[in-house]
């Protein structure tokens, strides 16, 4: 909950620059959402609940980010675009703009992308990043398939997400990352400039 509007933060500080820093947007807490069954659960009722919630507040976008983890031999683009035309249905890309996003296997995967480098950059006790000389995956979307067990298992303490994310997230080399062609995270990058964009010169959009 703290962790992805640290990362939409800085993905629009590293990719708009200037831009960004002489057009901020306000950017809100992260709510938990729970996993993808029970958002698609009785014809999305929770999903459309969300968006109306949101649409009280008067957010003007609307970012979903899941962990791809559970979908099985399920598409994330297929699931992501019903997910997508559900928002539609109910005001999305005309009163507001929403993002669908599904991170391979996990946000942490994104994190072990940069492990070697994170713990050399926190300066925090105890040590936050992975064991010295890790191995760290070619792929890390493709495997491990437990990422925050990965961490977990190659952190000399131990991952907590409730801990730990946020920090992560703060240290995340976001060009490191993106250097490795990770898809998801391309996808994550794409969808937060489409939706800065709406809120900025609009239109309203709905993506993907």
């Amino acid at each position: 909950m703290q962790a992805v509007p640290i990362l939409v933060k800085r993905v629009l500080a590293n990719i708009l620059g200037a831009q960004f820093a002489a057009n901020p947007v306000d950017i809100c807490d992260a709510w938990r959402v729970g996993h993808l069954h029970r958002l698609q659960a009785s014809a999305c009722a929770q999903w459309i609940r969300l968006l109306a919630v949101a649409g009280r507040t008067g957010a003007s976008a609307v970012l979903l980010v899941l962990d791809g983890d559970n979908l099985g031999k399920l598409c994330p683009v297929e699931v992501a675009r019903a997910l997508r035309k559900s928002a539609q249905v109910n005001g999305a890309g005309g009163g507001f703009s929403v993002g669908v996003v599904f991170a391979m296997q996990e946000m942490e995967s994104w994190f072990i992308a940069d492990a070697q480098a994170l713990s050399l950059r926190s300066n925090t006790q105890p040590l936050r990043g992975v064991k010295p000389l890790t191995a760290i995956p070619d792929n890390p979307e493709h495997g491990p398939r437990d990422a925050k067990g990965w961490l977990s298992h190659n952190m000399p303490n131990g991952y907590k997400p409730t801990i730990h994310q946020a920090e992560f997230a703060r240290l995340l080399n976001i060009q490191r990352v993106r250097s490795q062609n990770l898809r998801s995270f391309q996808r994550f990058e794409h969808a937060v400039q489409q939706l800065y964009a709406a809120v900025v010169s609009g239109p309203h959009i709905a993506t993907p």
